[in-house]
């Protein structure tokens, strides 16, 4: 505690007496500036954070936003990938039945062929129409005798 002199020459405390220099109230001056600096320097540095802090707030809100996007495009393409899967399962049964078709043609293609190798290469002599018909009425006469 800070001792404090009268005139008259006894001391008293300071808490008891209200007595004040000149000195006394410019270091108070001076501590009261000091306060208002740092005061102020705080003020702005809670500014400036909560700035800080709003600006990352939207960020975080923009990357929500498109992460939101994103998570529906994924389920967008969950279903259309669903969707061909389906559509692929469905050509894989028509390719099957389109197999078993070209199986029977091809059966049919090589009876065709055996039947025309043998038309083409047995028949010693071919016949046209006009002499099939004439081959015909003579058979047909020996038939009468």
């Amino acid at each position: 505690m800070k001792k404090i002199i009268k005139k008259s020459g006894k001391t008293k405390d300071a808490d008891s007496e209200e007595f004040a220099t000149k000195g006394d109230i410019r270091h108070l001056g001076v501590m009261m500036e000091d306060m208002k600096e740092t005061i102020s320097f705080v003020a702005e540095t809670v500014v400036g954070l909560s700035d800080n802090l709003n600006n990352l707030s939207g960020r975080v809100d923009n990357l929500s936003d498109n992460l939101n996007n994103l998570s529906g495009r994924v389920d967008n393409l969950s279903d259309n990938f669903d969707n061909l899967s389906g559509r692929v399962d469905n050509l894989s049964g028509k390719v099957d039945i389109i197999d078993r078709r070209l199986m029977n043609v091809e059966s049919d293609v090589s009876v065709i062929k055996s039947d025309i190798s043998d038309i083409k290469f047995d028949l010693k002599k071919k016949v046209g129409r006009d002499e099939f018909i004439v081959l015909v009425k003579r058979v047909e006469k020996q038939k009468d005798f």
